[in-house]
């Protein structure tokens, strides 16, 4: 009987080990590139790798914002995952436009206006 328990006992505890180490996503913290106060927000990716949702941005430009995702902070190096309208302010989801497995290399999120060389935000995927 002992033995029968132990044996339930243990198997529940494997069952349940998929719940407790499911994988969690990474969040970078935006900041501004020339100025910390000019862009400021928070870009999470989804421990699969198929969502990317960017909550509270704040922007001090007016003209739209390109989203890439990136290895480094060279954009040009990265993935575009979206444009952000101009004047937007708040929080948007996109889908991952690359596979999860090559998302994972991935570990800064870059935002630039469109045209413009230098990045005007940046943030570490942590």
């Amino acid at each position: 009987m002992r033995r029968t328990f132990l044996l339930l006992a243990a198997l529940s505890l494997l069952m349940a080990l998929p719940l407790v180490a499911r994988a969690q996503g990474k969040t970078a913290r935006l900041v501004g590139y020339e100025k910390a106060g000019f862009v400021t927000g928070e870009v999470d990716l989804s421990a699969d790798g198929s969502m990317i949702e960017v909550k509270n941005l704040k922007s001090v430009y007016d003209q739209p914002l390109e989203l890439y995702v990136t290895k480094g902070f060279d954009n040009q190096a990265g993935v575009k995952v979206g444009m952000i309208p101009a004047g937007s302010h708040g929080d948007m989801r996109f889908d991952a436009p690359v596979p999860p497995g090559e998302m994972e290399g991935m570990d800064s999120v870059v935002l630039k206006v469109p045209e413009w060389t230098v990045p005007v935000g940046l943030g570490l995927l942590q």
